[in-house]
């Protein structure tokens, strides 16, 4: 299991964090400005607003929970004692669409829907007259396809605080989490962001965006067999596979 695929859910008288494995640990609810400890882990969960939660590891890494329905969080964003930190942004179908690191750097991730078998074998009836029935189930499933970097050519322009003295050429991206770049598709150059609809109307006005051309370098593509099983993983760059 990914860092990214980390979840937090909220119910009525726990908070689920499902991490490495699956593994499912339990805290307490809490209130927001509070925190809570998992004693056997040496894990905190921490609830600084209404829409977040922070959970801190054994080793030191801080894990970031944004909210994106009632009681389900994902993650947004991994740190680790030595302040190195990556940063998700997540698709309508809610994988993560795109990674970011604390240098800037910019990675996308490709999704494929495949076909995965989940059959089982039925069997009623005594020993002697055992009837054994195979029912085939075919579940979609989403596989991460391949994952590729964007490279500038030029400094990337983002939106600034001019009252906190930033730099235009300092930021693709903000304290705060949101993210503002330039990215190639489709031949044409376009302007994502990862702030809230309502508020964009408002950004374009104060934010003027200077096109950037970008390259873009495939760096780890996923194959898989048709039962969706994983199979190789290539790495595009020197042509090994994994």
């Amino acid at each position: 299991m990914l860092p990214f695929e980390y979840t937090l859910e909220v119910k009525k008288d726990e908070i689920e964090f499902v991490y490495e494995y699956g593994l499912k640990l339990y805290f307490e609810p809490i209130k927001v400005g509070d925190e809570s400890i998992l004693t056997k882990k040496g894990f905190r969960l921490l609830h600084p607003d209404e829409q977040s939660y922070v959970v801190v590891l054994e080793d030191g890494k801080i894990l970031q929970f944004k909210a994106y329905s009632e009681d389900k969080y994902k993650i947004t964003a991994i740190a680790d004692k030595n302040g190195n930190r990556l940063n998700f942004m997540f698709d309508d179908r809610r994988n993560i669409s795109y990674i970011t690191t604390q240098d800037n750097r910019l990675f996308e991730l490709e999704y494929k829907d495949v076909i995965q078998d989940t059959s089982t074998t039925l069997s009623a009836g005594k020993r002697k007259k055992q009837i054994i029935q195979k029912q085939t189930i075919l579940k979609k499933v989403r596989r991460i396809k391949s994952v590729t970097e964007h490279i500038f050519k030029k400094t990337i322009l983002s939106i600034t605080d001019k009252a906190q003295g930033k730099k235009e050429e300092e930021l693709l991206l903000t304290e705060n989490g949101k993210l503002l770049y330039l990215q190639f598709h489709n031949k044409q150059l376009q302007a994502i962001a990862s702030y809230p609809k309502a508020a964009q109307a408002e950004i374009e006005e104060k934010s003027k965006l200077k096109t950037q051309e970008s390259e873009i370098q495939t760096l780890v593509s996923y194959n898989y067999s048709k039962e969706a099983d994983l199979i190789e993983v290539k790495d595009r760059r020197d042509k090994k596979s994994f």
